[in-house]
Formats: structure tokens, sequence, C-alpha cells
């Protein structure tokens, strides 16, 4: 069997045989110059890798295709339409060599500038032969015109959604923010260019172009949705046939996404923590259950398990109960913490990274061993307050907090007038006297944050908010908080991917 490269080189070669024969048959001075600029142009299409060159020798080898049998009919007579047989041959190879994909957004179908090129000769040379009839000309144009419809309609085919085989998962299951990645495989009836686009800004997609036949191709794809992004993936690509000349935008298949709120998997930690606190099986981060922790403060109670130390028995609590608990502690040295949630966020994508930071917040101080107490405000309203005396209360609190959570797409990081308020003072100048001024006074009193620290005495305040509606008195009161020795933290929405 000859490979395809020898026979392109063979029919290179004959195509050229046929121009020479025809240069030195020929001894019209114009028709010699114009076979001559044929020849170059010939040269460099077939030897120079350039996409314009390429274009430019689409070109030349239709119009050699057209002009060779009256070239040669000086020698063949008739039979020289026979001579473009292998012509023909080069020009379906040399078509299929490559594909110039389109620039602009493709939103249905269109012939190519490889398809154009070729309808644009073959309608000129059609033009020409009507005011010079030809039989050769005819034939030869009539011939390279069933060419190009055969083409036209196979890459018409060819590029149908119907052609395309798709498996791929129905529905995928991701958390929202979270990055998922699966894979689909697809395949074709027909050999094909395939450009992958993204419709969604949540898709990406790997390989982003291939040439696919009929053996499945596996493409990887990863979606990272919000939860108030779209719920599907759609998987939309430029497909173009084997010989360039028509491409078209599909979309080949839309999967379902399910997506899974944070703040649904977070309150899953909290509720399996909850049933092991209840039944006295909490593990902490240093592995397995110890039987108590010994220090200066109580911290809460839990059911008494085999090898706990007698000595930390709740006798109060167990003869109120009538079974055996045991008291835990936690040192002095932790600090317990306010844990203030702003309630009021701006999207319900904030609502939901708002929920998991919270939640996950309190599963972790909660397997640190570390008490905090809750607070849940709204403006100037305290909607929750929760001091810990145990576990149970702390984990249940949290899980009722988030139900107060309030999407406000208004809302802002303009500060509420009511904390603020005018100082009027003197000022005495040489040039304009005395004259009074007014400057802006806050009244941080009044605020939760403030409020609630200081009459609880805390000395760690842990202030969780959606960055949108983070007010300039809110980080004032951080500032003069600080200054008064309390470790403020902020945790906003932001550091939640």
């Amino acid at each position: 069997m000859i490979s395809l490269l020898t026979l392109t080189t063979i029919l290179k070669l004959y195509t050229l045989f046929i121009l020479l024969v025809a240069l030195m048959v020929n001894s019209d001075q114009l028709l010699r110059t114009t076979l001559t600029v044929i020849i170059v142009f010939y040269l460099l299409a077939m030897y120079v890798p350039s996409k314009t060159i390429r274009l430019l020798g689409l070109g030349v080898l239709s119009s050699i295709i057209l002009v060779t049998p009256l070239l040669m009919e000086g020698i063949l007579g008739l039979w020289s339409i026979a001579t473009i047989i292998p012509i023909f041959i080069l020009t379906d190879i040399y078509i299929r060599g490559w594909y110039v994909p389109s620039k602009e957004v493709l939103t249905s179908i269109r012939v190519t500038p490889k398809g154009l090129t070729l309808i644009s000769i073959n309608l000129f040379v059609y033009t020409l032969s009507l005011f010079s009839p030809n039989t050769l000309l005819t034939l030869s144009n009539i011939t390279f015109t069933l060419y190009i419809v055969y083409i036209l309609v196979y890459g018409f085919r060819s590029t149908l959604p119907k052609a395309f085989t798709i498996k791929s998962p129905s529905v995928v299951s991701v958390i929202a923010g979270h990055i998922k990645e699966f894979t689909i495989h697809i395949s074709c009836r027909c050999s094909v260019y395939v450009r992958f686009t993204r419709k969604e800004p949540i898709v990406t997609i790997s390989p982003r172009e291939i040439q696919l036949g009929s053996i499945p191709v596996r493409v990887a794809i990863r979606v990272r949705p919000l939860l108030s992004g779209p719920g599907y993936a759609s998987l939309q690509v430029y497909v173009c046939d084997v010989r360039g000349v028509i491409e078209r935008s599909i979309e080949i298949t839309r999967i379902r996404l399910n997506v899974i709120p944070r703040a649904r998997v977070a309150r899953q930690l909290i509720l399996g923590m909850l049933t092991h606190t209840t039944t006295g099986t909490i593990s902490t981060e240093g592995g397995g259950v110890k039987p108590y922790r010994a220090g200066l403060e109580y911290f809460s109670s839990r059911l008494f398990l085999p090898g706990d130390n007698p000595r930390f028995i709740d006798w109060k609590k167990t003869v109120k109960l009538h079974k055996l608990y045991v008291k835990e502690f936690t040192t002095a040295l932790e600090q317990q913490p306010i844990i203030a949630l702003n309630l009021t966020v701006t999207s319900i994508e904030e609502a939901d990274k708002l929920a998991f930071l919270f939640l996950t917040l309190i599963y972790t101080l909660t397997q640190r061993g570390i008490s905090a107490s809750l607070l849940a405000y709204k403006g100037s309203d305290v909607k929750l307050f929760i001091k810990p005396r145990s576990k149970i209360d702390i984990l249940r609190g949290s899980l009722n907090i988030i139900e107060f959570i309030e999407v406000n797409s208004l809302a802002s990081r303009i500060s509420d007038a009511r904390y603020l308020g005018f100082r009027e003072y003197s000022i005495v100048s040489r040039e304009l006297g005395e004259f009074k001024k007014k400057t802006i006074k806050v009244k941080v009193e009044k605020h939760p944050l403030y409020r609630i620290v200081k009459q609880h005495r805390s000395t760690r305040l842990i202030h969780l908010c959606d960055r949108s509606v983070l007010s300039q008195v809110e980080i004032y009161i951080h500032n003069i908080l600080e200054k008064t020795g309390v470790n403020v933290e902020l945790l906003t929405t932001d550091i939640i991917p």
C-alpha cells in the first residue's frame, strides 16, 4: 500500500509536470506568462506552511483543474479532460490538511473561507464560459461544480447533532463553590474537527480542540457552580467537517447539576457532632475519646463512659436524670470568645457562604473544646444571644441562628444614622474670629457589638459578616475594642471560594 505522504508527493509532481508541459506546448506569450505565475503560486502553496498561502493555493489548484483541459487540448483533444482526475485527488487531500477556526461568535451554520473560495472560482469560470463557449471548459466546470456540491452536502450532514454519540452522566452532584471534575466520551460517525466553547463561565473543558472520529474520545469537564448560578452545564461546540468547508455551532449535551448548598454540608457536620455529644462519644483533635479535660472552668457534662475518672462525676445531674454524667472542663488559658453574626446579606450566594462560615467555625471551636457565646444581630436589634452552658446549647443555638439570616439586595456599607451624632465646638481665629464647627460622633455604646462585648467583659470577639454590608461604624467599633484590650477577628464571606 502506498502511504498518503507518498501519494501526495506523486500527485504534486504530476500536477507540476502537467503545468510544465502546457508551458512548453503553448507559444502565446500572455498565456506563457500566466502559466509561469500559476507555477510560482503553486510551488508556494505546496511547500510553504502558511494559512494565508494555503488559502491562495486552494484557489490555484481550483484554477488548474478548470484550465488544464484547455491547455492540453492541442495534444490530447477531448481526452485532456481525464488529466484533471489526479489533480482532483490532490485538491481533496490538500483541503483536508488544515482547518481555520472561526474567530467571531458562531450561532448557527456558515460556509468557511475555504468553501467561499471554491464557490467564487466556480461562479467566475461559469460566467466566463457564457461569454466564450468551449466544450472542455464547460465539462471541467460541471465536474468542479459536482465536486463542490458533494463536499458541501457531506459537510452539512457530517456536522448534524445526530451524527454525535455522547456518553455522559445525566446528573452531577457538587457542593456550591467547589470544583467537581467528571468525564464524558464523545464520538462521531464522520471525521470532524471539534472546538469546545464555554456557554457558562462555571465550566472548563479539556482538551479544547480535537479531531473526532468513530473512536470515542475522553473529554474532562470541570465545573464550579454557584448556588444562584445555572443548574446545568452545557457542552457547546463549534464543529467543522473534515474538509473545513462547513462550520456550525451546536449544543451536543446538557448535564444537570445538583448544586448542594455549602450550609447544608456544614449543617450535617453540626448534626453529627450533636448526635455524638448527646451519646457522649464526641472525639477531639488529638484523636480518640478523652474521659475529661482538666482545667479551671467548667464547660459541660456528658454521659459516663468506661474509663472515665469517678472524681469528675456530676452528681447533681446524675441524681436529676437518673443517668451517670461526668463533668468536662476548659483551660483558663483559652479565651471564651463572642461570635457575632451580622444576619444581613446581599444575595442568596452570600447567605450560603455566611451560614457555612459560621457553622464550620462553631464546629472547629467545639472540636477544640473552646466554648463561645453566640450573638446574632441585625442593625441595632439583637435577634439571639446564647451564653455557653454546654456543647449541646452551642450546637443547637448555631442551627437556630442561621435560620434568621436575611437576604436584602439593597443592603450596603452605608452607616446607620442611629449610630451617628454631631458634636459642636468653637474655634477662635485671628482672621475669622470665633466660629462654630460640627464633627460626626459615633455612638458606639448603642451598637450590639460594643454593648454585648462590654456587658459580658469578653476579651475576644469574632465578627462574621458579608463584606458588602460591613459598615464604617463596625470598623470603628473594632478599633475602639482593640484599644481597650479586646482581640477582634473579622471573618467575611470573601474567604469562601
